[in-house]
C-alpha cells in the first residue's frame, strides 16, 4: 500500500493518484500549550471535530447537557479524531496514552446511534431491541400458543474490558452520559453477586452491556439470561491489558460462539500501546478497511506527567515515603502508592496507618466490596493515601491524583507507563515519583532511560551512571540516537511506523 502522507486538506488532483491513506499533523492540545501529533489511515477516514456539537456528531441536546455536567468542556485529541469515525459506521483501532479520553471517545457515539434507533423505530412503530434491550421484537412472532418466554437481555451495545474496577467505571460512564435518556448501562464481572447480575438481565432493560471475560462467557453459558445476537456495536477496551492477563481466549470464544458477525456490527479496539499480538487481532476483528488512529507516540507516557527516578534502597523506602506523605497532608493533596505484591501493599499500608496517614489499600485479595469502598474512601478524601498493586493500574480514572509513586518499581516499561497514567489524566498536568533501587531494578534502568528520554524528562545522573556501567550509552542527546531507543522500546514514531507494510 502506498506509504503517502499529507496533511489534512491537501490532496492529489484530477483523479490521476490513488486516494490518500494517511491524515497526520499537529494540533494544540485543548487544555495545554503544547502540540499533539497525531496520525489517521484508512481510505473512508473521517476529518476530526473540534466541539462536542459539531454537526458531524450530531449528538442530541439533552446528551450535550450531560457531557457538560460531566465537565467535558472540549474534546481531545483522541475524542476529536476517533468519534467522527465511529459516527460514519467505520470500524476503529484507536492508540492513545492513558488518561486521553478513550472511554467517552467511543460512549458518546454509541449512545447516540443507540438513540437514533430508538426514534428511527417509535416513528415506525417497531420495536427496537437496541432501544429497550428486550426480547419482546423476538417473541411477538411465535405463536400464542407457545410457551411464554421469560425476558432477558439483548444488549445492542457490548464493550469488553479487563478489570472489576474499569468495567464499573465504563458503566457509570454510560449511565451519567445516558441520564434522562432510553439508555440503561450495566457491568458483569467477577466479584460482584451473581444474583444481583441475574435479576437485572433478567428484566432485559440493559441496552450497553459492559463486562469482564470471564464473567461473561459463564453467564452466557450457564444461563439463560442473556443474548448477543442483538448487538450492533463491539469494543474491546485496554487491548493490550487484555492480551497480558490472557483474556484472549476468552475474547475468542465469545466472538466466534455468541456474537453477531463482525460485518453486521461496529467494531472498536482501544489501547495504548500497540504490540504485534494486537495488530493481529485487530486484522481478525475488525472489518477489512477499517481506520488506525493514533494519538502521539505509540506506547509513550503522557507528555502531561512529570517523572522523577529518586535513588532509594530497600533500607531508605520507609523514610522516604514518610517524608512525602507528610508533605502532601500538609498541602492537602492526594497520594496513590504502587507496590508489586499484595504482602508489600499490607505492609507499606500497616506502616502509614501506624503513622497515623489515612490510607486505604487495593488488591486482589481483598473482597469486591472492600476493594470498592476502598476507591469511595480515596475519592472522597476519607483517605489521602492509596496503595495499591497494578489493579489500579490500567483504565481506572481515580479522579483527584495529585502524585503517583512507585514505591516498587514494575518488571517492564509498559507497566511502569500505565502506572504513571494514573495522573496527568484529559490534559491535567501530574507528577510522579518512582524509588529506584540498583539492587531490584537494575535491569530497568536503560528502559526508564528511553521513556524519560522520549517524553523530554530529565535523566538523573545516576541512573545514567547505572546505564553506563551495564555498558550502554549515557546519553540520548541526539534525533539518531532517541530513534534507536525509540525502536529498542517498541516505542515508534507515527510516521515511521505507518510506512511499514505488515502493520495493516
Amino acid at each position: 500500500m502506498s506509504s503517502t502522507r499529507f496533511k489534512p486538506g491537501t490532496g492529489g488532483g484530477g483523479g490521476v493518484y490513488k486516494p490518500k491513506l494517511t491524515f497526520e499533523g499537529e494540533e494544540l492540545d485543548y487544555n495545554t500549550d503544547r502540540d499533539i501529533h497525531y496520525c489517521i489511515r484508512g481510505v473512508n477516514k473521517q476529518n476530526g471535530i473540534t466541539t462536542f456539537s459539531d454537526p458531524q456528531l450530531g449528538f442530541d441536546h439533552k446528551l450535550l447537557d450531560n457531557v457538560a455536567k460531566a465537565g467535558l468542556r472540549k474534546p481531545t485529541p483522541i475524542q476529536r479524531h476517533g468519534m467522527p469515525q465511529l459516527m460514519a459506521g467505520l470500524d476503529v483501532m484507536c492508540c492513545s496514552h492513558t488518561g486521553s479520553g478513550k472511554t467517552a471517545s467511543y460512549l458518546l457515539p454509541i449512545i447516540t446511534k443507540i438513540l437514533r434507533e430508538s426514534t428511527i423505530a417509535a416513528n415506525t412503530g417497531h420495536t427496537s431491541s437496541s432501544s429497550s434491550g428486550s426480547a419482546s421484537s423476538s417473541s411477538s412472532s411465535t405463536s400464542s400458543s407457545a410457551p411464554e418466554r421469560k425476558p432477558k437481555t439483548f444488549p445492542a451495545a457490548l464493550i469488553l474490558c479487563p478489570t472489576h474496577e474499569l468495567a464499573l467505571q465504563i458503566s457509570n460512564d454510560a449511565n451519567m452520559f445516558g441520564k434522562g435518556l432510553p439508555v440503561e448501562s450495566f457491568a458483569v464481572f467477577g466479584g460482584q453477586s451473581m444474583g444481583i447480575e441475574l435479576s437485572r438481565l433478567k428484566r432485559g432493560t440493559v441496552n450497553i452491556l459492559v463486562a469482564t471475560p470471564g464473567r461473561l462467557l459463564h453467564l452466557l453459558t450457564e444461563f439463560d439470561v442473556l443474548s448477543l445476537g442483538k448487538v450492533k456495536y463491539f469494543v474491546v477496551d485496554e487491548a493490550d491489558e487484555m492480551f497480558d492477563r490472557g483474556f484472549f481466549p476468552q475474547i475468542g470464544d465469545i466472538v466466534n460462539q455468541f456474537l453477531t458477525p463482525k460485518d453486521e456490527r461496529t467494531n472498536a479496539l482501544f489501547s495504548a500501546t500497540f504490540p504485534n499480538q494486537i495488530q493481529h487481532f485487530a486484522k481478525k476483528q475488525l472489518r477489512s478497511g477499517y481506520i488506525f488512529v493514533v494519538i502521539g507516540i505509540l506506547g509513550g507516557a503522557s507528555p502531561d506527567v512529570c517523572q522523577e527516578i529518586v535513588c532509594a534502597s530497600r533500607a531508605e523506602k520507609q523514610m522516604k515515603i514518610h517524608k512525602i506523605v507528610e508533605n502532601l497532608e500538609n498541602e492537602d493533596k492526594k497520594l496513590l502508592v504502587f507496590c508489586n505484591s499484595i504482602e508489600k501493599v499490607n505492609e507499606v499500608a500497616d506502616f502509614l496507618v501506624r503513622g497515623e496517614f489515612k490510607a486505604a489499600r487495593i488488591h486482589s485479595d481483598l473482597t469486591q466490596s472492600e476493594r470498592t469502598q476502598s476507591l469511595k474512601d480515596f475519592e472522597a478524601g476519607r483517605a489521602t493515601i492509596l496503595v495499591a498493586t497494578s489493579v489500579a493500574a490500567r483504565g481506572l480514572n481515580i479522579r483527584g491524583v495529585d502524585l503517583i509513586l512507585n514505591y516498587e518499581l514494575p518488571t517492564n516499561i509498559t507497566e511502569y507507563i500505565q502506572r504513571i497514567g494514573r495522573t496527568g489524566r484529559v490534559g491535567v498536568a501530574g507528577e510522579t515519583i518512582s524509588f529506584f533501587d540498583e539492587d531490584t531494578d537494575a535491569e530497568l534502568a536503560n528502559d526508564l532511560v528511553g521513556a524519560l528520554s522520549s517524553g523530554n524528562q530529565n535523566v538523573p545522573e545516576f541512573l545514567s551512571d547505572v546505564c553506563e556501567a551495564a555498558g550502554e550509552e549515557k546519553e540520548y542527546e541526539t534525533e539518531e540516537d532517541l530513534y534507536f531507543k525509540m525502536k529498542k522500546l517498541k516505542i515508534k514514531r507515527c510516521a515511521d511506523y505507518f510506512e511499514e507494510e505488515d502493520a495493516w
